[in-house]
């Protein structure tokens, strides 16, 4: 019987190992020949030819079990047909996800610093909230402004793929629908980023106008009807004090003095709501 092959035979003639051709035996993609006398595997020519077909599908991206339904069916060619359907419809699905991630690599490439860029995302109705912000605010300079936007972006992007405690995604999202709704709340941001870069970008030494910020930020959180975001039944809980440490890393300035300014602001705000 000439015709027989042995599995290494096939494994050199196909360039496949020996290893793959027992696993697609074990799926049930390969009938499992055994020689009645030696109990060694054997192929016919046919089974060549189901191995090639077999190959040739999983390199378009079939998986085995896809492979496996198209082998069982009598009307192969229609069964193939549809299996290439529907992988043709999750590989486009892929390359557009494919497409976002490359023109979203490309966007960073061009920035000048990409580094602390990695969390940044594209705020909702970012470019209607940049016009509000415009109109309302235009004797801001344009550069802080600019600069307000983009660590917006960080802090939502922080705020929204973490469950913190208190839900500060929820209440920035909250924040900035009442803002959409009614722009002229945005002056009360005026004095909240002026004080704001004021207090990041201090010489160190320089005395921090904290009182000042607090109030602006107190008097927009009671316009807007925001909580406090902290867990006001734990006035020590540690996960703000961690919040409070990711911001920093985000934000201009020193990073030991940022942190020590964002915890003084942080109690000045807790000792006004508890007042």
């Amino acid at each position: 019987m000439t015709n027989r092959l042995k599995i290494g035979q096939v494994a050199t003639l196909l360039d496949v190992s020996t290893k793959t051709i027992r696993h697609y035996q074990q799926q049930g993609l390969l009938p499992d020949r055994r020689d009645d006398d030696n109990g060694y595997r054997y192929f016919l020519p046919n089974d060549l030819l189901q191995l090639h077909k077999i190959m040739k599908l999983k390199e378009l991206g079939m998986s085995l079990n896809q492979i496996g339904a198209v082998l069982k069916q009598s009307d192969q060619l229609q069964t193939m047909r549809a299996a290439l359907d529907t992988l043709r419809s999750q590989l486009e699905q892929q390359k557009s996800q494919i497409d976002a991630q490359l023109a979203r690599i490309n966007e960073l490439l061009l920035e000048e610093n990409t580094i602390g860029a990695d969390f940044d995302e594209a705020l909702p109705n970012e470019a209607e909230l940049m016009a509000k912000y415009r109109e309302a605010l235009p004797d801001l300079d344009p550069a802080m402004l600019e600069k307000t936007m983009a660590m917006d972006r960080k802090l939502f992007s922080l705020f929204k793929n973490f469950n913190w405690p208190g839900g500060p995604d929820a209440q920035f999202q909250a924040a900035m629908q009442q803002i959409m709704a009614d722009p002229a709340k945005l002056k009360h941001l005026e004095p909240i980023i002026e004080g704001f870069f004021a207090l990041m970008e201090q010489q160190p030494g320089e005395e921090a106008d904290i009182s000042g910020l607090a109030d602006a930020i107190t008097a927009m959180s009671d316009e807007l009807g925001l909580g406090d975001p902290a867990n006001p039944d734990n006035p020590d809980n540690p996960m703000e004090t961690v919040l409070l440490e990711l911001m920093a890393k985000i934000m201009p300035g020193p990073e030991t003095q940022t942190m020590a300014q964002l915890i003084d602001l942080s109690r000045e705000l807790k000792d006004r709501r508890n007042d």
